[in-house]
């Protein structure tokens, strides 16, 4: 077999809300090969979409170098060149490393005709659970805001949902009158969620290190 190589980047920007857009990479090896990645909310929420869009576009094709030419099967190479960089830069780098090394593990898979699990090791389960993230859909970032977006995962069949109640919070060396607010509000977004979902549905709480 002639071991493909990585010749074409494309970034693909899924419109989504005003919080964010998807961001997907497609790398192109040899003749059709295409392997796909995500780098979705590399940037803080807080900017604009076509700010964060042209940040992680810029990212993407920053660490794209380090494959242009090379063979999707050298993950560990991949990694070993770019991952420091890639940690010395920034969450925005961060994920545009991550995208480009899904993408090649999937081209790897699609080259040597099997699904990744194979590469990795083999198949340990038929099935994965799901969960809904609604941290992005939701606009109005009241508890009621939490609550409503809550009941509409259900509504749409997901068993188990992810907030992220604190994403407001402040520095740690803020007044601690004004931490005690927020942490108030996060808790308050944490209990009506928990209210309209019931006690039988999962409930996870990320706190993107907030707090830390």
């Amino acid at each position: 077999m002639i071991e493909p190589k990585i010749n074409g980047l494309q970034v693909f920007v899924i419109e989504v809300n005003p919080r964010g857009n998807w961001i997907f990479i497609e790398l192109q090896a040899g003749v059709g090969l295409t392997g796909i990645g995500e780098a979705s909310h590399g940037c803080s929420p807080s900017r604009s979409s076509a700010k964060d869009d042209i940040i992680m576009r810029h990212q993407i094709e920053r660490f794209y170098h380090f494959l242009e030419g090379k063979s999707p099967f050298a993950i560990e190479n991949f990694h070993r060149q770019a991952w420091k960089k890639a940690t010395d830069t920034g969450l925005a780098a961060v994920t545009a490393f991550s995208g480009l090394e899904q993408a090649m593990c999937d081209l790897a898979g699609k080259s040597s005709g099997v699904p990744i699990y194979e590469l990795l090791g083999g198949r340990v389960r038929r099935d994965i659970p799901v969960y809904a993230n609604i941290n992005r859909a939701i606009e109005h970032r009241t508890p009621d805001g939490f609550a409503m977006k809550a009941e509409k995962a259900i509504q749409e069949g997901f068993r188990s949902i992810k907030i992220a109640p604190f994403d407001d919070f402040p520095h740690l060396d803020c007044n601690s009158d004004e931490i005690e607010v927020v942490l108030e509000n996060g808790i308050a977004r944490i209990e009506a969620t928990r209210k309209a979902i019931g006690a039988s549905i999962g409930l996870m709480v990320d706190c993107h290190s907030r707090t830390r």
